[in-house]
């Protein structure tokens, strides 16, 4: 992945060791980098964090997980690369975060970023189809 997805795009992909630590109550998953997150997984639905900007689950839903395409711009021939993952069986479990720590977000001037959604996904099927260029007309 590190060297095939570097070749082909500019995403600079590099590997991380990262511990997965599940039991009955909580997940807790950490990284070499600093990265942690502990969720309350007991199987409760819990309510948004304080702060959400979403009326409820059933919206902030909408903006779990990945989007279905992810794009590449080569600037010197003005084309984009487009690629679309497809998925089944994507359920999103709502979560209660616990703890969090996102290094990558220390790192850039953002604000104070905030928690507003949690979700839980297990063994999801997914592959990438097929992609596309384009000449950006921009």
């Amino acid at each position: 992945m590190i060297l095939i997805g570097s070749l082909f795009t500019t995403y600079r992909y590099h590997h991380l060791e990262v511990d997965w630590e599940r039991s009955s109550s909580k997940d807790v998953v950490t990284a070499s980098n600093g990265f942690r997150f502990e969720v309350d997984s007991s199987g409760e639905t819990p309510g948004l964090p304080a702060g959400s900007p979403f009326s409820g689950w059933r919206q902030a839903r909408r903006f779990a997980g990945p989007m279905p395409f992810t794009f590449s711009y080569e600037e010197k021939t003005r084309e984009v690369t487009i690629i679309e993952g497809a998925r089944q069986t994507w359920t999103p479990r709502p979560v209660k975060a616990i703890d969090w720590k996102i290094p990558f977000l220390d790192r850039e001037d953002l604000n104070g970023p905030a928690m507003v959604n949690a979700y839980v996904v297990d063994e999801v099927p997914y592959h990438w189809r097929r992609g596309r260029v384009e000449t950006w007309q921009g």
